[in-house]
């Protein structure tokens, strides 16, 4: 019986314990909060080849991330479709904003993540395509986006 009730009351505390901690969030930033929202439009790639993306940005568990969904446009060669997310962060020193692939959600055989660079003005989002966003020398294409929400 008192082991029963030492269990109870161990519990009791836990309960009270967890319910008692705040869990702090990192604080938002301004910058990241002007790109939130969904994109879309295309990017290049060396072979030249143009494909469709829509891009979303979102804040989570005070993380600032995106979904990159790739896929074919009309009236071009077949084009796999594939998605994976992106960590975003803001470069104040030249006024970008820099997407770097992380985690395939559906991840077509031989693809490799590509990373983002670009500003935004008003409703656009344009910038070059990079192998390495850190490597601002393995830039192989360009892209375009239009806030659609």
């Amino acid at each position: 019986m008192l082991k029963k009730i030492f269990c109870a009351a161990l519990m009791m505390a836990a309960i009270l314990f967890v319910g008692n901690t705040k869990v702090s969030a990192a604080p938002q930033n301004p910058n990241l909060d002007r790109v939130l929202g969904t994109y879309v439009g295309s990017y290049t790639i060396p072979s030249s080849m143009k494909r469709g993306l829509k891009l979303t940005v979102y804040r989570q568990d005070g993380q600032y991330e995106a979904s990159f969904e790739f896929y074919g446009l009309p009236g071009r060669a077949k084009s796999a479709r594939g998605r994976y997310f992106m960590t975003v962060a803001y470069d104040s020193s030249q006024n970008a904003y820099l997407f770097h692939g992380y985690e395939w959600v559906e991840r077509p055989s031989g693809y490799v993540f590509v990373d983002l660079r670009g500003a935004l003005e008003g409703n656009i989002l344009s910038g070059d395509v990079f192998y390495n966003v850190e490597n601002l020398n393995s830039v192989c294409g360009t892209f375009y986006l239009e806030r659609v929400r």
